[in-house]
């Protein structure tokens, strides 16, 4: 596989999970998640690493599952902003980036060993990594600047 970009991570839900703009990792640890195995898995390692404890209050395989929780206002997720960009636009959820820790979920590329075209695997890869740069350019993955887009108050 090819690694593409590294996917920053960030507090996403309806309503604001305390009064600041960066959630502090101390606030994190408090706050009830709603995680999926994704990413789960993908911040074992960094979990590990920064010392830092989350409550998992319930663990879905389902981005449109954890979205539509989110939408009713059933806690919050600690994940790529990007699948949630339109709501967060539109002000039905909000994004608050992490104060003191960097937490990311890697976007790679997946090819065979040994594709029958490498080439074409090769200009295929291209095409995806211009796009995904085009993405961040645009802010797509941006916690920051999708925060800045809409912000919930405290309910």
């Amino acid at each position: 596989y090819t690694p593409l970009a590294a996917l920053p991570l960030g507090v996403v839900g309806r309503h604001a999970p305390g009064p600041q703009a960066c959630l502090p990792r101390a606030e994190l640890a408090r706050l009830p998640l709603l995680l999926s195995d994704g990413i789960r898995q993908a911040l074992a390692e960094q979990r590990d690493r920064l010392a830092l404890r989350l409550n998992v209050e319930v663990e879905i395989d389902s981005i449109e599952a954890i979205r539509a929780l989110l939408l009713r206002g059933s806690g919050h997720a600690l994940m790529p902003v990007s699948p949630f960009g339109e709501d967060i636009r539109a002000g039905r959820l909000s994004a608050w980036p992490l104060a003191d820790a960097a937490l990311n979920r890697m976007l790679v590329l997946a090819q065979a060993a040994r594709p029958a075209d490498p080439a074409a695997v090769e200009a295929r890869a291209a095409l995806v990594g211009a796009e995904i740069g085009s993405h961040f350019e645009r802010g797509t993955f941006s916690v920051a600047a999708q925060s800045r887009t809409h912000r919930r108050s405290p309910a």
